[in-house]
């Protein structure tokens, strides 16, 4: 959520970034050495710029060192850089009064809706399954590893109903050709054939529209790896400040710094995402209910091929056209730890975070973006 606050006795001064969010960073310090006030801020990056590294030969083993470089010299035209501020007082100047404000911001702004959606108790997400490595003959193949396939989805839902009082929201995670596995753009737009057939699915679509059990196909509109379906991982992928391809590992969970070792994972360029959902729509058509869209709505980023999209630029209006796309097909949304302009237009939400992010020291733990 782009928005900070600063309380001071019963007076209270609410900020909200209200363009260029994705080049926004909100900063803060308690007592700073010069005035002795506390202080919070934004700043706005109006170039864009890389991470680099470089050997620098240390004897005691450290191998490489960071840098950022400016390697961007276009100037952002046609663009403003706006935070607005709210003034609070008495019982408005708290957490509470901030959610609120920043509430009615974004119903003003319509970036908060109300969903048809009935919102269910709970949330479950089952996973389809994964690539993973076979051998025959001693000679290695990918085979995909069937973890819960369609008969068993109904199953499973059939018991969660007979057994509980509520019933749940579903999300089907890695039912597309490769599983879990980032592969080609929407996981191919394809059904991985060891889940089961076309009845299969079908099937479970009935039963949970039957029993009033909200359903949503899950796809990676963002993450690719795999060229296929029109996407081309060199011409389709999203550039850095230098033009390169945008790469993305995993990190190590020892030392935390990229793993190289293992594929990189590259990001669809932003005016591709559109083609995207209309391959989707295409796809899905009354074979899906619902979809969930976990990738895009958690994920931010700029683009260098278009300057249109740098910096982050114009996320919050390309995210509410691509869900009104998905809707306008006759589809519900359902979200992964949305941002705020994807988050109040779709149909449900799952994976919202519960506490502060822990940067730096703590005195409570406010869970405003529910409060919102």
């Amino acid at each position: 959520l782009p928005c900070f606050g600063a309380v001071s006795g019963e007076n209270a001064m609410f900020g909200i970034v209200e363009s260029e969010e994705g080049s926004a960073t909100i900063k803060a310090s308690a007592g700073t050495s010069g005035r002795g006030y506390s202080n919070a801020y934004v700043t706005f990056n109006v170039r864009g710029y890389n991470n680099i590294e470089w050997d620098i030969g240390d004897s005691k083993g450290v191998a490489v060192a960071n840098d950022v470089v400016m390697l961007n010299d276009i100037w952002p035209s046609d663009k403003k850089f706006t935070v607005g501020y709210y003034p609070l007082s008495g019982e408005k100047a708290d957490y509470n009064g901030m959610a609120e404000c920043y509430k009615e911001y974004l119903k003003k702004n319509n970036l908060l809706v109300k969903s048809e959606t009935e919102q269910k108790n709970y949330q479950i997400t089952l996973i389809g399954g994964a690539k993973t490595k076979d051998f025959f003959l001693g000679l290695p193949y990918d085979k995909f590893l069937t973890v819960t396939d369609f008969k068993q989805t109904k199953e499973i839902l059939n018991d969660l109903t007979e057994k509980f009082e509520y019933k749940p929201a579903v999300v089907l995670k890695g039912y597309g050709e490769y599983g879990i596995d980032v592969s080609k753009i929407g996981g191919g737009f394809k059904f991985a054939s060891a889940l089961g057939s076309s009845k299969d699915q079908t099937e479970l679509e009935a039963y949970c529209k039957e029993n009033n059990i909200p359903i949503y196909t899950d796809f990676d509109l963002i993450k690719f790896n795999d060229s296929g379906n029109g996407f081309n991982t060199f011409f389709d992928s999203a550039r850095t400040a230098n033009a390169e391809t945008v790469l993305y590992y995993p990190k190590k969970k020892n030392i935390r710094t990229d793993d190289t070792s293992v594929r990189s994972i590259k990001y669809l360029s932003r005016h591709s995402i559109l083609d995207a959902v209309n391959k989707l729509n295409s796809f899905t058509d009354s074979k899906v209910s619902g979809i969930s869209l976990s990738s895009f709505g958690e994920i931010a980023y700029s683009d260098y091929k278009d300057e249109e999209y740098m910096l982050k630029s114009k996320y919050n209006e390309q995210s509410a056209k691509v869900i009104n796309t998905v809707k306008k097909a006759g589809h519900n949304v359902f979200l992964s730890a949305a941002n705020a302009y994807a988050a109040g237009i779709s149909d449900g939400i799952t994976n919202t975070p519960i506490q502060n992010g822990g940067y730096t020291v703590l005195d409570q733990q406010i869970p405003f973006y529910q409060l919102v």
